[in-house]
């Protein structure tokens, strides 16, 4: 009978110790497991904290990339012809506001043009485009005249763009016109004095018989 209680004893001292380290082992597993959920989770917080920050500060203090404004061309018509009998003229209105650019900050003023390929502006040829920067009390902040025109297509060019999209021409989804781009100014910088809230003249100086433009816009990047 002793030997078989010692050996009682002893798997009873291993068991014990197996149950004890088995014990620490899993409470050590579920202490790390605890940890790690709560690094994970503390970085998340952080993390979505450190974008909402960063979104907010950006955008109460980080000026607009760009501003997009309607140019819409006004002429006089003859009164005896047919026909335009003045250039295409337009006044835009930046803001209501006392102000909308950042002081110091550079802009580009670019002009973004929708001409139709007619026959009257591929014979137009080069047009010039003034225009003029105005403050809320008509001072006169900048101006400048740029030149463009279409760009030049053969008639083997156009016979194929035609024949290609011609099933989408007809149902409307393309039009025959070119997008026209014109930087009118490349490193603007508004005046706190005298800022810019209105753009007078935009005009197309050619020809009479120069035909009105679609939808242009008037696009101010940073």
């Amino acid at each position: 009978m002793l030997p078989f209680s010692i050996l009682s004893r002893y798997i009873t001292k291993r068991w014990f110790k197996v149950q004890t380290t088995t014990r620490r082992n899993v409470q050590s597993a579920k202490d790390t497991i605890l940890h790690g959920s709560v690094i994970v989770i503390s970085s998340i917080l952080v993390i979505w904290l450190s974008i909402f920050l960063y979104t907010a500060f950006y955008y109460a203090y980080m000026p607009s990339m760009s501003y997009v404004r309607p140019v819409n061309m006004n002429f006089k018509s003859c009164d005896e012809e047919k026909g335009v009998c003045s250039f295409p003229q337009a006044s835009v209105q930046l803001t209501k506001k006392q102000q909308l650019l950042m002081i110091g900050q550079p802009y580009k003023v670019n002009l973004h043009l929708e001409m139709p390929e007619s026959p009257a502006n591929k014979e137009l040829g080069m047009f010039m485009v003034c225009v003029e920067l105005r403050s809320r009390n008509g001072f006169l902040v900048d101006h400048t005249c740029r030149s463009a025109m279409l760009h030049y297509r053969s008639t083997l060019l156009h016979m194929l763009t035609t024949l290609t999209f011609s099933p989408m021409m007809i149902f409307g989804n393309v039009e025959e016109k070119q997008d026209v781009i014109l930087e009118l100014f490349s490193n603007f910088e508004e005046d706190q004095l005298r800022p810019w809230l209105e753009e007078k003249g935009v005009a197309a100086e050619r020809s009479p018989s120069f035909e009105k433009k679609l939808g242009p816009e008037l696009i101010v990047k940073i």
